[in-house]
């Protein structure tokens, strides 16, 4: 399974192996920011080349790991037009990526995959990161805050998806 946590600024990839037990089998983390020192070149160019950035990453993952189940977590409302710009530019190339792939992600909740993950909807980023990290021994869950909170809200994306009845059809016909 590959579990993604789509963000413009900081996507998170996991690749779960969902068999009898569970592991991850790796990580990866695509950061990407507008450069502030080209003022010439106009935003959507800027968002272009960042959505770039995430979608050949996952490419990279799609082809390497082979996954038979992507699940990514579901774009959440905001406040902020910017920030709902963005979440929607990175949810949208991510998306459009899978389905020109032939895959259709399952959809996670936010509060799904805290409550999955951690064991309550209102679990902070610390405490997702904690239990992850105890979940999922082999997972690299180090680095920056950025890196450690996306690649943790991926893997929790994982455990929400665990629980599909799908999924959970699909690992009882694979045992």
């Amino acid at each position: 399974m590959l579990a993604i946590d789509g963000s413009l600024t900081a996507t998170g990839f996991a690749v779960v192996l969902a068999g009898e037990t569970e592991s991850c089998v790796s990580t990866h983390f695509c950061a990407t920011k507008p450069d502030a020192k080209s003022r010439h070149v106009y935003q959507a160019d800027q968002d272009g080349s960042r959505i770039d950035d995430i979608v050949s990453m996952l490419l990279g993952i799609l082809d390497s790991h082979r996954p038979d189940v992507v699940a990514m977590e579901a774009p959440a409302g905001s406040q902020h037009a910017n920030s709902a710009k963005a979440l929607a530019l990175a949810y949208g190339a991510i998306r459009g990526a899978l389905r020109a792939r032939g895959i259709t992600p399952i959809m996670v909740q936010a509060h799904h995959a805290k409550k999955a993950g951690a064991g309550t909807k209102n679990a902070t980023k610390e405490q997702v990161i904690e239990a992850m990290t105890a979940r999922f021994p082999s997972a690299d869950i180090t680095g920056s805050k950025a890196r450690r909170e996306a690649v943790a809200d991926a893997l929790s994306v994982a455990c929400a998806a665990l629980e599909e009845p799908t999924v959970q059809a699909m690992r009882r016909m694979s045992s």
